[in-house]
């Protein structure tokens, strides 16, 4: 080989190995953006429909499904729960039972803040549970009996002491079902129930409330100092309010909204729904177990106070047809307050059943001494339930027809879930209410508040109509405290049988819970939350960035400051500020990567001075040069021709 071809050959390597080298550092400074194809985005406008305006933003007054959507967003609790009720941490990193089972002790997170900046502390978790949910919370009323103190040892410490074993104890401390944990220095003084934050939330969750306009939506944003590392992952949730079923099916098949689940699903449009292949659905981890659509009798009525009326209402209500006709293949008959799907340990499959039977309803309607008048009716009564709800819609009129067949004459008064709300749990003023009522985590907890006497009193979603009978109150207690097993399974068995055969409820049938969303989502329903329907910290656009927000905001942050820095350097930064305005532009619409990107090539757009500094100084130096070198050749030019002339 001659020297030129080593030459050749040698420069060939060089460039090989410089392509190779920046080969390397491309894929190094672009790993970072390698994502798989499960993996969290950042980014996105998650819209979810509602059929109302909610009764309170505060999950901590109220058990309706709005309020917990909404809470279950915005506020944390000490613990959540996945598919098979395990409990994992939240606010609560770590926590300790007693051998006794008499206290129990949680320790807090250091870094959870709410959503002004004030450090969240055990003294707001005791003044949650003393003096709200002990007070306001009709299914944790009961339940918080059973507390003897909240003890708070330090600002991350919180102790329950109970006055004895209570088995279901650590079902009552998730968020939005159970409430959530709020701001004692907000509340403390106050008259909880008109607290003007009960309708401007400030929690702790991954979302922070930022708008409400009535009978159109509520807006959530992100909550960009969450204490959970990386979450949340949408940029904003919209619970978008449309009460009529029909126009929630059609805004989610346009894309209008993203997000349907059981409460606001129509049954009839289930079929349709799940064979659009542009949704996703699931029935799996919507709610912890079924809800039970029931109607509740106001026992002060003294028609309704007669156990004869109550099984003759029974008996004409004919299940099967309700299902058939209202279920479309999303809900079965109910047997009884505890829905089939909590297995037998819990749920009794020999209970009494009320056959559809014409003639025995009118037996029984005689025998209490409501004889047919000359029209052929016997009395009249109110029916009331929230028209959000499609079944129940068409329920209604099903049962008046029915009821009709034995001479009970039925008024039917739907209206707006606040309103019918108001009305049967705070004013008593109703004589029958039908809605699908939550029986979760556990029936000591999600069935128990309406049949306990102990929460007949004015809160939403307790013992509206006034059912009291000692022996049942003593089983839910009993079961709830044993630590035998089998024991507890025979008081909810006997318990059952008791609310059966007093029928305070009419139980009609059990809902099976479904979600329907755009598949341009994911991150919900997964097996690690058992309420997908409020854990919406995990949920994330498939079509979002890979980066995270706060990494393209420190990125436009650190470019500023070099930007400012470079300026002042005699840099040349015209090109870099428009880049910059850029990123920011991309930033403000959700785009964090192109964000992050054009940041980057802020700084890399910045013009130094000092190449033309270089530059000038050259032309400067060669002129002079130049000029010189002209000046003395021309005076030996001249000196030459002197010499010329003399001679």
């Amino acid at each position: 080989m001659n020297d030129s071809s080593e030459v050749r050959m040698s420069a060939c390597i060089k460039i090989l190995t410089c392509l190779l080298l920046l080969s390397t550092l491309m894929l190094s400074s672009f790993s970072s953006l390698i994502v798989t194809a499960d993996q969290p985005r950042y980014g996105g406008i998650f819209v979810v429909a509602m059929g109302g305006d909610p009764d309170t933003f505060n999950p901590s007054l109220s058990t309706g499904s709005y309020a917990d959507q909404i809470g279950g967003a915005v506020f944390n609790n000490l613990l959540t729960y996945d598919e098979n009720f395990a409990p994992h941490p939240d606010l609560a990193q770590s926590w300790q039972v007693s051998p006794d089972g008499l206290t129990y002790t949680f320790n807090l997170v250091r870094n959870a803040t709410f959503h002004d900046g004030h450090p969240l502390t055990s003294a707001d978790v005791k003044f949650t549970y003393t003096q709200v949910l002990a007070k306001y919370h009709s299914v944790l009323i009961g339940p918080m009996k059973n507390v003897a103190s909240v003890d708070t040892p330090n600002s991350y410490t919180v102790v329950f002491k109970l006055l004895k074993p209570y088995a279901p104890f650590l079902y009552l401390l998730k968020a939005g079902p159970t409430g959530g944990i709020l701001p004692a220095y907000l509340y403390n003084g106050t008259d909880i129930l008109s607290n003007k934050y009960n309708f401007a939330p400030i929690g702790s969750g991954p979302f922070k409330f930022s708008e409400w306009k009535r009978a159109e939506y509520v807006k959530l944003v992100r909550n960009d100092k969450y204490f959970k590392t990386g979450q949340p992952y949408l940029d904003q949730i919209i619970l978008k309010i449309i009460p009529d079923s029909n126009s929630r099916v059609v805004a989610l098949q346009n894309g209008d909204v993203n997000y349907l689940w059981y409460y606001t699903v129509p049954y009839s449009a289930v079929p349709q729904l799940i064979k659009d292949p542009n949704l996703v659905y699931t029935f799996d981890h919507v709610a912890p177990a079924s809800d039970v659509a029931q109607i509740i009798l106001n026992l002060r009525n003294p028609i309704l106070n007669n156990t004869d009326v109550r099984h003759a209402l029974a008996y004409a209500i004919n299940k099967t047809d309700l299902v058939e006709k209202v279920g479309f293949g999303v809900a079965k008959e109910a047997l009884g307050p505890v829905p089939s799907s909590y297995g037998p340990t819990m749920f009794n499959p020999n209970l009494p059943v009320y056959a559809y039977d014409v003639s025995k309803a009118n037996a029984l309607l005689d025998k209490a001494g409501y004889a047919e008048g000359s029209d052929g009716t016997r009395f009249a009564l109110e029916l009331t339930w929230p028209t959000e709800n499609a079944a129940l819609n068409r329920a209604g009129e099903l049962l008046k027809s029915q009821l009709g067949l034995v001479g009970v004459v039925l008024k039917l008064v739907p209206a707006d879930r606040n309103t019918v709300y108001d009305k049967v749990f705070i004013r008593w003023q109703f004589d029958m209410m039908m809605q699908a009522f939550g029986t979760g985590p556990v029936p000591d907890v999600g069935v128990s508040r309406f049949y306990l006497s102990s929460n007949i009193g004015h809160a939403f979603s307790n013992n509206g109509g006034a059912y009291s009978n000692p022996t049942a109150d003593a089983l839910w207690a009993d079961a709830a405290t044993t630590v035998d097993t089998a024991k507890r399974t025979q008081d909810l068995y006997r318990m059952q049988e008791i609310l059966v055969q007093d029928l305070p409820d009419l139980w009609l049938w059990e809902v099976k819970s479904i979600a329907i969303w755009s598949k341009d989502f994911a991150g919900l329903h997964t097996s690690k939350t058992n309420w997908g329907v409020y854990d919406l910290q995990d949920a994330y656009w498939m079509k979002g960035s890979i980066v995270s927000p706060q990494s393209a905001l420190q990125a436009i942050t650190d470019a500023q400051s070099k930007l400012a820095s470079l300026q002042g350097q005699g840099y040349n930064t015209t090109m870099a500020a428009s880049l910059l305005s850029q990123a920011q532009a991309s930033y403000k619409s959700g785009d964090y990567a192109s964000a992050q990107q054009l940041a980057g090539k802020a700084v890399s757009a910045a013009i130094a001075p000092f190449p033309w500094l270089l530059v000038g100084g050259v032309i400067i130096v060669v002129a002079a040069v130049t000029g010189v070198f002209i000046l003395r050749k021309r005076r030996r030019e001249e000196q030459e021709d002197n010499d010329s002339a003399k001679a």
